[in-house]
């Protein structure tokens, strides 16, 4: 398992410089490119390139544009009075990144009993040219000290801001809160 885990961390690794190795050189190439035009047609012409090519390189799409809370719709109607508290847990492990799953609760005045109410997951650390986006999130809390949690989502590999590879990734279990 730590072969798979070193294996793919070294993977990740090399995906990252070949991206910046190519953006480099897509500068360079810009830089050129820019210099050329402005001596043989321009400096307005030069302008002109430079704006377009700034422009839509910085162009943002909603289809990226995810969110990762998912919230207990069971107890949206119901209005739980007592302390609402946060679990964090590790998903997943790497050597420059980690897959967190954070579960917020209340646990009750009266009863004294926790009442999933919301729950994200997300990428840190170094994430270079991945992005995780979790497309369901399962909660249940077994008793007042444990609770199971199943996260499906898609971990999407980009080169050049474009996706070549979309992973899906599973992660079930049963975590203790603390």
């Amino acid at each position: 398992m730590k072969f798979i885990l070193k294996l793919t961390t070294m993977l990740f690794l090399l995906f990252a410089i070949l991206n910046i190795t190519f953006l480099i050189a897509f500068i360079y190439i810009g830089y050129r490119a820019i210099v050329l035009v402005r001596k043989e047609i321009g400096l307005w012409a030069a302008i002109v390139l430079v704006i377009g090519v700034l422009s839509s390189s910085s162009s943002t799409s909603n289809k990226n544009n995810t969110n990762s809370n998912f919230k207990n719709l069971n107890n949206q109607q119901k209005v739980i009075k007592g302390l609402s508290k946060m679990n964090s847990i590790v998903l997943e492990d790497n050597l420059l990144n980690t897959v967190n799953l954070m579960v917020f609760y209340t646990i009750e005045d009266s009863t004294q009993k926790a009442f999933y109410t919301e729950s994200n997951s997300m990428l840190t650390g170094f994430t270079g040219s991945r992005k995780w986006n979790p497309d369901r999130i399962n909660i249940h809390f077994i008793d007042n000290k444990h609770y199971s949690y199943n996260v499906n989502g898609i971990m999407e590999w980009y080169f050049l801001k474009s996706v070549i590879y979309k992973e899906l990734k599973t992660f079930k279990g049963i975590a203790e809160i603390k």
